[in-house]
């Protein structure tokens, strides 16, 4: 991402996000004397465009959400949303967003959290 001075026709800071497809920036807007993109993997880049770095991310989902559970037994104040993909995302209270690696059912039917354990299943009846 660059930010330009257009009437000095000059460009005032750089930055890069990576080198994969997913890294692409699909959005920006800005706020203050931050840029905020959109990465194609769904990551929210908050970016200090003086200074050139990215100062926080927040992993966000890129399909349409369909289940969510949270496992209010545990004290941890994670909620997971599971998406129409198969992904799975547990935001803390504070709202910082992790994505769950691992293979993917091809969609989320049910989620379940449970004693600090999450359980999906989806289209493939697989319990995972």
């Amino acid at each position: 991402a660059k930010l330009w001075d257009v009437p000095g026709k000059s460009c005032e800071g750089t930055v890069t996000f990576g080198r994969d497809i997913m890294d692409m920036q699909v959005g920006c807007v800005f706020a203050g004397n931050q840029a905020i993109t959109l990465s194609l993997s769904g990551a929210i880049n908050y970016v200090d465009m003086k200074a050139g770095k990215v100062v926080d991310v927040v992993q966000a989902h890129t399909s349409v959400p369909n289940n969510v559970a949270a496992d209010w037994s545990s004290g941890s104040g994670e909620v997971y949303v599971g998406t129409s993909d198969g992904g799975v995302f547990g935001y803390t209270s504070n709202g910082v967003g992790t994505c769950f690696d691992g293979p993917k059912p091809g969609s989320n039917d049910a989620l379940v959290a449970l004693k600090g354990k999450l359980f999906s299943a989806g289209h493939d009846d697989t319990l995972r």
